[in-house]
């Protein structure tokens, strides 16, 4: 699950949690994204940070869910568009291409609580939050 919190002048923040089938939380992410205003070029920022994330779990499949349905939709359908925004997904679109377990979907905001409880730290805070748990074998 993905969330971006962006209220200005406050900082742009994104909240990234992954998740085990079994709804277990694995991973998670809370940082501040700095350098640009745009809510669609920080979204990019925050759904490539997604990806990246689930591209290192070691998973058969992994799901990336983000409640942009613009930027889904464009990591989906690719062609031709000069937007800023696609400019901001290309590390996403690499990652996706050399990582064929991944995948990204739409999910409702409302579904993304967790999500955005982290971004909220990260634009209150001056610290980035990183957690992860392995499985003991």
């Amino acid at each position: 699950m993905l969330m971006v919190q962006y209220q200005p002048p406050a900082k742009a923040s994104a909240g990234v949690l992954a998740r085990d089938n079994l709804g277990i939380v694995v991973a998670g992410h809370a940082i501040s994204l700095s350098g640009c205003g745009d809510a669609a070029v920080i979204e990019a920022s925050a759904l490539t940070i997604g990806i990246r994330l689930a591209s290192s779990l070691q998973y058969p499949r992994v799901v990336v869910e983000s409640d942009s349905l613009n930027l889904v939709k464009k990591l989906l359908h690719r062609r031709i568009d000069l937007s800023v925004a696609l400019f901001h997904l290309e590390e996403a679109y690499q990652l996706l291409d050399s990582h064929t377990h991944v995948s990204v979907v739409y999910d409702r905001r409302t579904e993304n609580q967790v999500a955005h409880a982290l971004a909220h730290y990260a634009s209150t805070s001056d610290y980035l939050l990183y957690f992860d748990y392995e499985y003991p074998d």
